[in-house]
């Protein structure tokens, strides 16, 4: 859904993906650090896609500090990404990037 949304808002082929992927890794982090219990929204912005996923797992010391190895990519494909503990124990990563910005890598 994710990725239809982007190239509907007017990104190739290959910034949706890119945007698929981080919205894969960042449901990914909800499934191996809460158990599942969370959801991810995305929406337009102006000319940008905002991915965000918010998760109600515990606040252990790693969790806090970051979203572990999958935080590195995630950071990596997006123009800006914001952590920030959850009020119900878990973490909110808000992941924003320019719609008509084209990857660092190529998608061939």
């Amino acid at each position: 859904m994710v990725r239809t949304l982007v190239q509907r808002a007017g990104a190739s082929t290959c910034r949706a993906s890119v945007v698929a992927t981080v919205t894969t890794e960042l449901a990914q982090n909800i499934v191996s650090h809460a158990g599942g219990n969370g959801e991810i929204l995305a929406w337009l912005d102006g000319g940008d896609i905002v991915v965000r996923a918010h998760d109600w797992g515990s606040a252990s010391p790693t969790r806090s500090s970051g979203m572990g190895q999958g935080q590195a990519s995630v950071r990596r494909m997006m123009d800006r990404v914001e952590l920030q503990p959850s009020p119900e124990g878990g973490l909110i990563v808000t992941a924003r990037t320019r719609i008509g910005k084209e990857p660092i890598r190529s998608c061939t």
